[in-house]
């Protein structure tokens, strides 16, 4: 007969088919043996019980919260302390701080509303702060220039500001 313990296999011979009786046309099989444990034992039995009344216990856990649930009233959920008292980053603040700033209006607007072929174009704010360049007596220029130099220091002032807001000094 065949062994797997003699370390190999041996197949079955003709005479270990006649020591057990075997007939080919009735088709029958005969039992050599089994492949793990015997599901039938009273262990395997009481651990089935076992499981299966975890799993009915489970349920009817299940189905008394699905029901304490339904018939309480819905919770709001609570907000995080993070979203409560969230101060805005300085990336944000400084978003924010050019999101309010005056825009600047375009060339063909300028030269609109300062009539075709002034002669110098100005950028930037310094646009809508004065008058169109025209020919004037050295004292006019002389006031023009002072009117820039006060805006220049409220610019500077204005940045020196927003250094300090992102808490960094003037670099120069």
């Amino acid at each position: 007969m065949g062994s797997v313990a003699s370390g190999g296999y041996q197949p079955f011979s003709l005479k270990d088919y006649r020591d057990n009786d075997y007939d080919p046309k009735h088709g029958s099989y005969w039992t050599l043996g089994t492949l793990g444990k015997d599901p039938d034992t009273a262990e395997v039995q009481r651990k089935k019980e076992n499981a299966e009344k975890v799993r009915d216990l489970s349920q009817a856990i299940r189905e008394q919260n699905l029901a304490a649930r339904a018939s309480s009233p819905a919770r709001q959920p609570r907000p995080s302390p993070q979203q409560e008292a969230k101060k805005p980053s300085t990336r944000e603040r400084a978003f924010e701080y050019a999101r309010n700033l005056p825009r600047a209006a375009s060339p063909s607007k300028r030269r609109r509303s300062r009539g075709e072929g002034t002669g110098v174009r100005y950028m930037g704010s310094i646009a809508e702060a004065l008058p169109a360049p025209t020919a004037r007596p050295s004292m006019a220029l002389l006031m023009d220039i002072e009117q820039l130099e006060a805006l220049h220091g409220q610019q500077q002032k204005q940045v020196e500001q927003i250094y300090k807001e992102f808490g960094r000094g003037l670099t120069h």
